[in-house]
């Protein structure tokens, strides 16, 4: 399926990544889940993408003081197939941020609205067609498209979240006050479809939109009936539903306060995923062991972490858990868990595409004492490389740090930094596949 949204912010429950290495302490309790055998769905094709050789740079229009980094408001969303993607900057002197769609292969910035407009349009999804999807806070949803320009529609509730397929279908998250719910929007009949109690997470090519009610795992299709997974499941969050309609959900053992473990649900089986990519050092006993997503593709390729709890010392409280060992992962049915590795360098992931490359930020030192913060790119071929080093016209003076996206074309949004710790933000550039 082409990137057509960003689904939901760039963090889970643990943050957009794991750093690799002995992380923590705490006490806890509880088994891990059992492995379930087997997963019966045969999946879809996972094409190699192989790495460019070299990349060209193209910085986005905008002054960097009108951005912000990685996980504020006013950074790029997402990428599509074509190398167009959204973001938002503050107008000056204003507390109107306006949103934009940048083509990073005509180098042009459109803004969805005029200056002249004061709604506050928040933009979270693009698909290859180049139409936007997103929210205005406290009144619906919207669209967008270079033909028919800017259009709201309210909904029931806040809306927080949407989604759009290449069919143009819309889907929705949105705050209920006590409670959340959703909805889905039929462009062509422009028929609204409102779920109370359904929480969606994700919308595959064929519009069916994945998520839950309550703490079960469910579905809404074409026939807007909802539907759940399986009751007996334990409590969990769909993340993706692909387009073979596999699930990928995050497990957990008591209504979302402990976590179980990720897991992919085909044809009434669940089958965990991630495990094994964190090793315990020789003599230590993990206690338990958990992963969870970070991002999938809706080809079923999958990024996240594992987590191994180590036995505490003999002088621990009861039901206390010792350090905590950890490690990144990539996952798809045909290679199983890969652990993501980069020499000594803690990495944080943010993203990858349906080819499998995934992109992140890298750090040597140590998180509290960094020394060397560069993003990187990472395939199961070729391992991990500094993009730093692939890029042709890298101005001088100038790092690539935080990796935020990676389309399904191949061109990574990144931001470029002066040199050092602190680094001087400088704006963010897309990198644009040359061979």
């Amino acid at each position: 399926m082409p990137r057509d949204s960003l689904l939901n912010p760039p963090c889970g429950w643990f943050g957009c990544a794991l750093l690799a290495g002995v992380l923590l302490s705490g006490c806890g309790g509880g088994g891990s889940p059992e492995p379930s055998s087997g997963m019966n769905a045969s999946p879809l094709l996972e094409t190699a993408l192989l790495l460019p050789t070299s990349y060209t740079l193209r910085a986005i229009p905008v002054p960097p003081e009108r951005l912000t980094l990685v996980f504020g408001e006013n950074r790029p969303r997402t990428i599509n197939r074509a190398g167009q993607l959204i973001a938002s900057d503050d107008m000056p002197g204003t507390n109107v941020r306006r949103p934009f769609v940048y083509d990073s292969a005509t180098d042009t910035l459109t803004y969805l609205a005029p200056e002249s407009d004061p709604t506050q349009y928040v933009p979270t999804a693009i698909n290859d067609s180049g139409e936007v999807a997103g929210f205005v806070p406290g009144n619906g949803f919207f669209t967008w498209s270079r033909s028919a320009g800017v259009a709201t529609t309210p909904v029931q509730g806040v809306a927080n979240w949407v989604y759009i397929s290449e069919a143009g279908r819309i889907g929705g998250e949105v705050d209920l006050g006590q409670a959340c719910g959703g909805f889905d929007w039929d462009t062509s009949t422009r028929t609204l479809r409102e779920y109370p109690t359904f929480c969606p997470i994700w919308m595959n090519a064929a519009g069916v939109l994945a998520g839950r009610v309550g703490n079960e795992i469910a579905t809404v299709g074409a026939d807007s009936v909802v539907r759940l997974v399986d009751p007996a499941l334990p409590p969990g969050q769909s993340r993706v539903i692909t387009d073979d309609n596999r699930l990928f959900v995050d497990l957990f053992e008591d209504a979302g306060d402990l976590r179980a473990g990720a897991a992919v649900i085909a044809n009434g089986t669940a089958t965990n995923i991630g495990l094994g990519a964190a090793v315990a050092p020789p003599g230590e006993v993990p206690e338990r062991e958990i992963a969870f997503l970070t991002r999938v593709r809706s080809n079923g390729q999958a990024i996240g972490g594992d987590t191994l709890f180590l036995r505490a010392p003999s002088t621990a409280p009861p039901n206390c858990l010792g350090e905590t060992v950890s490690a990144l992962f990539y996952w798809s049915a045909e290679s199983g868990t890969v652990p993501i590795t980069f020499g000594e360098r803690t990495l944080t992931l943010h993203d990858i595409n349906e080819g499998g490359i995934v992109v992140g930020d890298s750090l040597a030192g140590s998180a509290a004492n960094p020394t060397d913060r560069r993003a990187f790119v990472w395939t199961r071929e070729g391992g991990a490389v500094l993009l730093d080093t692939l890029v042709s016209n890298l101005p001088a003076n100038t790092v690539l740090v935080d990796a935020l996206q990676v389309g399904d074309g191949g061109h990574i949004v990144v931001a470029l930094a002066g040199p050092g710790e602190p680094f001087t933000f400088l704006g963010y550039v897309v990198l644009i596949p040359q061979s």
